[in-house]
């Protein structure tokens, strides 16, 4: 693989899409609750205390990607081609650096609660909430009798 920068995690994706830190140890895509997300495998296997890095969410990881080539939707075989390596210097800044020497920093952030909420789950988070009060207004009536 590539030579790695000291003093910076470097995430480098291979054809197999893993990922690398400068530690030598790959990022793993993990799957929690439906969600995917990208982290250092020390991180995985010892924890915070080993390992600061933050894990990138794969849709944010891949928008971020499909905007710094100028595509409007992902394509794997342009990043192959143009990217060489991702580098994860600070916990929300990412340098792409292409093939031909370029590179190109983005700061990318988590989504907003707000956004990741659906008038779906909007509706059920509602229905529990109103239940859990109905429950502990019935307790508070139990108690005073």
């Amino acid at each position: 693989m590539d030579r790695v920068i000291h003093n910076s995690y470097i995430l480098a994706l291979d054809s197999k899409k893993s990922m690398r830190e400068v530690c030598g140890k790959n990022y793993k895509r993990k799957t929690t609750h439906g969600r995917i997300s990208w982290n250092c495998s020390t991180y995985l296997k010892f924890g915070k205390a080993f390992c600061h890095t933050k894990q990138i969410p794969e849709d944010i990881l891949l928008s971020i990607v499909t905007e710094v080539l100028g595509l409007t939707k992902f394509d794997e075989t342009v990043f192959e081609q143009k990217i060489k390596e991702i580098q994860a210097i600070d916990s929300n800044l990412l340098v792409f650096v292409f093939r031909d020497g370029q590179t190109v920093q983005k700061e990318w952030q988590n989504k907003s609660r707000s956004e990741s909420w659906n008038e779906k789950a909007r509706q059920q988070a509602r229905e529990r909430q109103l239940k859990y009060l109905e429950r502990r207004k019935a307790s508070c009536i139990q108690q005073e009798q």
